[in-house]
């Protein structure tokens, strides 16, 4: 764009802006145009750089902003709350600014500019950018130079473009800069090259979650040679974020000697070490057993075995320590989240590795767990799904349960390989409570409707005895007020056993007092103490000792377990006396097991689909990947309502 160019109207424009060190990208409208400088009224993007539009909405102020800087003829009656001064020469034309399309959305005074990709755009301006800064990395035709010439030959594979992948639309941004970085050090001509990395994760087990890599080069008097940023994908950690910036630093520096790297992630620095010492031959199976970040640790640990990279130094330092050069790094990647600029992406050539003939995948997506974790925590979700889905669970679809611990109260703190019958016949009773399918009257209707469709509940004989039924029946009234009683003092007195927590015990009985769970009633909606009975322990409940109590997560579970366990031996003790009755009627009536033993049902009775489908995909498991959620916690965290269809 020059000083020539027709006024401008609606048409949206961008242009570079130097920024400290840095150059970014600025999007928005004309405000004011100069004869050498053009001032833009700031719109910020809110969209995603790949969408095939772009969503422009207008900045209410930022620390881009020069209002104040400006002089009277740069400023005009219109009020804006976001101007950023720009040279000419650094400003392009978004669209065409005699035609504009940009359709406006009134609700968010936001703009949609179709056909034009962000990303695209960006690709050609980082482009241009880094051919007026080093020309002699481009040829006239303008197609790349390798830049291993005079000091060194031409590698028959390059690390760089052997691992890492071409970018769609044949962007090849990414390894261009890394191979600018590479040709950078080179420059130092082995004088010491300090390279400090980190991850960083924000929002982490939310659908927020976003992760970004660091790493700052520095020459031996520390000064900032260059930088790198890359997005985390799939799998999003903090251990990703970490490993990630770690590979990408042996990728760069692999035929650069007196290098030094340094991280503060204590994993990383063992199992490396562990990896140059030892010797043993490592097959497909021992490396699909790595702990995470499988095939990236299989990658460098290829680079040792084919000696494909010059070993560098690794050094550990404490984590959030007084380092100067790590902290700024930490700073810098954080900053990165409000600005995408030259954020880049990278993928990894995992299809280069010798020793995996093929790469595991689900969906589409490479599976980073070892493949047993991967199968286990498959088939647990989906059964974990497929008990959400039937008919008779769709309130805790709605309603949340805190599962993790309703699990540990029904593994009867037994270890894995061991087992007798006292907890096998209890863990089977805690199973029936669960889905509700203890031998009361009406459940004994389904199988043996001859024997007892005129019963009724044989503690007071007046109602239909379902599940709800007995411990609502209204013999058992007073036992059930003394069972909460008693239960909310068992819980109060777990959390005064760890004698390291204040908190206010009214506080507890009165959350008991106003929430449905401390009533004994049959809710479809809502989870009461029936619900606590068969083993569910209300998340309010774990939220309130979490937050308010501030209870580690090992003392919520023992103390949730055993406010679980005493309801239920309170319980089952009601569960016993009315079986005693049930017995005493059966046999004065003359039934006997043989009798029970002849099916019969209820031919009038109408029989509903047990199933609505809630969950379906494994969703939990996508959760998991896309936004590091623990499947358990994604069911607990997502409501579902009518007609939702899920991801």
């Amino acid at each position: 764009m020059n000083s020539d160019s027709e006024p401008i109207n609606n048409g949206f424009i961008f242009g570079k802006k130097k920024l400290h060190n840095d150059i970014i990208l600025v999007y928005g409208k004309n405000y004011n145009l100069g004869s050498n400088d053009i001032v833009l009224e700031h719109y910020i993007t809110v969209n995603n750089p790949d969408d095939l539009f772009m969503g422009l909405k207008k900045c209410l102020g930022c620390f881009l902003d020069e209002t104040s800087t400006l002089g009277p003829l740069e400023r005009i009656h219109k009020q804006s709350n976001c101007l950023v001064k720009l040279r000419i020469e650094d400003v392009y034309f978004l669209e065409n600014y005699l035609h504009s399309h940009a359709m406006i959305i009134h609700e968010t005074d936001s703009y949609i500019v179709p056909d034009i990709i962000q990303s695209h755009i960006e690709s050609n301006i980082w482009h241009e950018h880094n051919f007026i800064i080093e020309p002699m990395l481009f040829k006239e035709d303008d197609i790349r130079l390798n830049i291993f010439e005079s000091n060194m030959q031409k590698s028959t594979h390059n690390c760089i473009e052997k691992y890492v992948k071409k970018e769609k639309f044949n962007k090849n941004l990414t390894i261009e800069k890394l191979n600018v970085i590479n040709y950078k050090l080179i420059q130092q001509l082995g004088e010491q090259i300090f390279v400090y990395i980190d991850g960083s994760v924000i929002n982490n087990g939310t659908e927020n979650i976003d992760g970004i890599a660091g790493l700052h080069f520095y020459d031996k008097d520390h000064k900032l040679i260059d930088e790198f940023y890359v997005n985390i994908e799939h799998w999003i950690s903090p251990s990703k974020a970490e490993v990630t910036s770690f590979i990408i630093a042996l990728i760069i520096v692999h035929n650069i000697s007196n290098v030094e790297i340094i991280t503060d992630n204590e994993f990383i620095f063992n199992y490396f070490n562990d990896i140059i010492c030892k010797t043993e031959i490592y097959n497909t199976r021992k490396l699909l057993k790595t702990q995470n970040n499988i095939y990236i640790w299989a990658l460098i640990r290829q680079f040792i075995d084919l000696n494909e990279i010059i070993i560098p130094k690794i050094t550990k330092i404490k984590a959030h320590d007084d380092d100067l050069y790590h902290n700024f790094l930490d700073q810098q990647i954080k900053g990165r989240y409000s600005d995408r600029n030259r954020v880049y992406s990278v993928n990894f050539n995992f299809f280069q590795l010798d020793k995996i003939e093929y790469m595991l995948t689900w969906n589409n997506i490479i599976i980073e767990k070892p493949i047993r974790r991967f199968i286990r925590y498959y088939n647990e979700i989906l059964n974990l799904e497929k008990f959400f889905n039937l008919r008779r669970n769709r309130k805790y679809t709605i309603d949340s349960v805190e599962w993790a611990i309703t699990f540990e109260f029904l593994k009867e703190n037994e270890n894995v390989l061991q087992t007798n019958f006292h907890t096998t016949k209890r863990r089977r009773y805690k199973i029936k409570n669960l889905i509700e399918e203890i031998p009361t009257v009406e459940q004994r209707k389904l199988t043996n409707f001859d024997i007892y469709k005129d019963w009724k509940c044989p503690v007071c004989e007046r109602k239909k005895e379902t599940f709800g039924h007995v411990w609502r029946c209204y013999s058992n009234r007073k036992r059930m007020r003394n069972i909460i009683y008693y239960s909310i003092i068992c819980l109060i007195e777990k959390i005064k056993e760890y004698d390291i927590y204040t908190f206010d015990e009214t506080k507890i009985i009165d959350l008991f007092i106003n929430e449905s769970f401390g009533e004994v009633k049959v809710n479809n909606n809502k989870l009461t103490f029936v619900d606590i009975i068969k083993g569910l322990f209300p998340k309010l409940l774990a939220d309130f000792l979490r937050q308010e109590i501030k209870m580690t997560k090992v003392h919520i579970f023992e103390t949730g377990v055993k406010f679980l366990d005493f309801v239920f031996d309170s319980t089952h003790k009601i569960w016993v006396d009315r079986c005693d009755l049930q017995k005493d009627k059966e046999i004065s009536l003359g039934v006997t097991k043989e009798d029970k033993k002849h099916y019969s049902y209820d031919k009038n009775i109408v029989k509903k689909d047990i199933n609505h489908k809630v969950y379906q995909k494994v969703e939990g498991l996508l959760n998991n990947i896309y936004f590091n959620i623990e499947p358990l916690d994604f069911i607990v965290r997502v409501n579902h309502y009518p007609g939702s269809s899920g991801i």
